[in-house]
């Protein structure tokens, strides 16, 4: 028995210990029984080749012992370089399952570590987007080539290049390497991802590209995100926040330190000394009182789907507005709403809208989000907390009308007694202020 046999020996007899009675790697058992018994090295090979196929029962040790008593053989067969390709493909997908150093030859471990660093290398955002599957054939060849093929969703057609063949048409045969992927979509994120091409085996990959967030929806949210801003430590600090069509801020009350007044930027322009008009510790949530109205206010999500992708528009501290895309993982309206990854700190009090910009909530955590219906319970109250500010007094009779309170108070003033279908003229619209105000009404005094 050749070196590459006396491994193969070992190593199977090892991976027959681990695995016992395991039914469901009784086949691949099987195969490197008969890899051990086999009295060529061709039939070894092809025995070898087949436990490896990931169908055969879950990806483990066993599946990656057998890869590397495979890439031994193939060494030692003087296939260096398809040893290499096998073992950058168990490198990728077989991480936890390191070579044995002291079972196989300096050789295979040396080229088993460089294959861990070139894997190591070409790690992408893209990996997370992307499903790998194989397709075994039944009888292997070890000279034939492979096949890629490369699948999204249908609606969107995608533009595949490999590095160095060209723009790609789907589905190719391929010599057995490992190929760099450029795969691209419209309205959708690009990416670049790296995989191996097995001989006689068909390589599937299906790309799940995430949408982007349109120019023009990103447009319309920034028109309801506020920028809030105070002193502590005499450091500016910068926090986000959401306004409504009623001229109320909706932010994180953690998010505003202990300052007592802030100044508040808008798609309208900056107001300073701002208040905080309520707050709810228990979901940390302040409102602010500006009274100046959003110009398009964001409308509600109705339709949300476990998993869907959602943007957080936010100051990315105290600079511009800036996007950052996740997924929610379980939705409750009435409830925080976990996200699959974590948005930046600087995101804490923006809205989370989704592709069409219409808003789901406020981010209250890096990975975790308060649902719009919880927080509207907090705006609730802060108008009618407008209203209770609202005090008439009628001094002499028939005498003047006089209300104080907040700059709130005045608007709520106006509607109640200048609105809903009365004769009297419409007001013009106040201007943006804050802090107490006092108008006098006069009107039948004697």
């Amino acid at each position: 028995m050749n070196s590459s046999g006396r491994a193969l020996f070992l190593v199977v007899i090892m991976l027959l210990e681990v695995v016992g009675q395991a039914v469901a790697q009784e086949s691949r058992e099987e195969l490197l029984r008969r890899s051990v018994e086999a009295v060529d090295d061709a039939t070894r090979l092809r025995l070898l080749m087949s436990a490896a196929d990931p169908d055969l029962a879950p990806l483990d040790s066993v599946w990656a012992g057998g890869v590397y008593t495979l890439a031994d053989l193939l060494i030692d067969l003087d296939d260096r370089e398809l040893a290499s390709v096998w073992l950058r493909w168990v490198a990728r997908y077989g991480e936890q399952w390191p070579i044995n150093e002291i079972v196989f030859r300096r050789g295979v471990v040396g080229e088993y570590n460089q294959a861990v660093q070139t894997v190591a290398d070409s790690r992408s955002v893209g990996d997370a987007w992307t499903t790998t599957r194989w397709q075994w054939p039944t009888s292997l060849d070890p000279t034939a080539t492979g096949t890629l093929e490369v699948t999204g969703d249908r609606s969107v057609p995608l533009t595949v290049t490999v590095q160095g063949r060209g723009v790609f048409s789907g589905s190719e045969s391929l010599p057995p390497d490992t190929y760099i992927l450029d795969i691209e979509a419209e309205g959708h994120e690009s990416t670049r991802i790296t995989r191996e091409v097995l001989p006689g085996v068909t390589t599937a990959v299906s790309v799940d590209l995430p949408p982007l967030l349109p120019d023009s929806i990103e447009a319309a949210v920034v028109q309801s995100l506020v920028r809030i801003t105070y002193v502590e430590g005499g450091q500016q600090v910068c926090t986000n926040g959401v306004l409504d069509e009623r001229g109320l801020v909706l932010t994180l009350l953690s998010g505003l330190g202990s300052a007592a007044s802030f100044e508040v930027t808008t798609a309208q322009g900056t107001f300073s000394n701002v208040e905080v008009l309520d707050r709810d510790g228990a979901r940390d949530l302040a409102v602010l009182d500006l009274r100046t109205g959003s110009s398009i206010p964001l409308t509600e999500a109705t339709a949300v789907e476990d998993g869907q992708y959602v943007w957080s528009v936010h100051g990315a501290g105290c600079g511009p507005p800036t996007p950052a895309r996740t997924r929610i993982a379980t939705w409750t309206p009435t409830n925080p709403v976990s996200l699959t990854s974590v948005l930046p700190g600087t995101a804490l009090g923006s809205p989370v809208v989704d592709r069409t910009g219409a808003l789901l909530g406020l981010v209250t955590r890096p990975d975790e989000l308060m649902p719009g219906a919880m927080a509207r319970e907090l705006l609730a109250r802060a108008i009618r907390a407008l209203d209770d500010q609202l005090i008439i007094a009628q001094s002499g009779g028939g005498g003047p009308w006089k209300w104080i309170g907040g700059a709130g108070a005045v608007g709520a003033l106006a509607i109640a007694l200048l609105g809903g279908g009365d004769s009297s003229p419409s007001p013009s619209p106040l201007p943006p202020t804050t802090g107490d105000l006092e108008v006098t009404i006069p009107g039948g005094e004697e």
